[in-house]
């Protein structure tokens, strides 16, 4: 038997731009692609789901994508195909994700240098480091920490 989703859906008329709402309307699940917004959410792929618990138990480690894939016990092509279908952006994508968001977050809470955050994370050289980060963030490490400090209430007791 079949499932059945209802679906709510809000449609643009042409020539007004009012969004108005035509109701529900009760569809077979392959109608829509229900398996992609849940994809988005979590990897269905039991081998994919253990990379990414892989990546993020050794985050501090450098991995290339073709070791993840040898521990997942497929070919590199294949991995990477099913790894962007299953979280929608590729492995080597991912992994720098993660490095950049670690990298906030370390330079949020600690005073370690750039170079010794870049070095933590898998002993990137400092300027690609920089231009990474930069890329992902907008702003260069030390003009984020600045900032993120200018932000921060000052202290009125000292």
């Amino acid at each position: 038997m079949a499932q059945v989703v209802t679906v709510r859906a809000n449609i643009v008329r042409k020539g007004t731009g009012n969004m108005e709402a035509i109701g529900e309307r009760r569809a077979l699940p392959g109608s829509i692609n229900v398996a992609t917004l849940k994809r988005r959410l979590a990897p269905t792929d039991r081998r994919i789901r253990a990379a990414v618990e892989n990546l993020h138990a050794n985050l501090w480690t450098y991995t290339s994508v073709s070791d993840l894939a040898r521990t997942v016990n497929m070919s590199r092509w294949h991995f990477s195909h099913l790894f962007k279908a299953q979280m929608s952006q590729s492995p080597s994508q991912y992994m720098r994700t993660l490095r950049m968001q670690e990298a906030q977050r370390i330079l949020s809470e600690t005073f370690l240098s750039v170079k010794e955050i870049s070095t933590m994370l898998g002993n990137i050289d400092r300027s690609h480091f920089s231009r990474e980060f930069k890329v992902f963030c907008g702003q260069s490490p030390t003009e984020f920490r600045k900032r993120l400090n200018a932000s921060q209430p000052q202290d009125p007791t000292q």
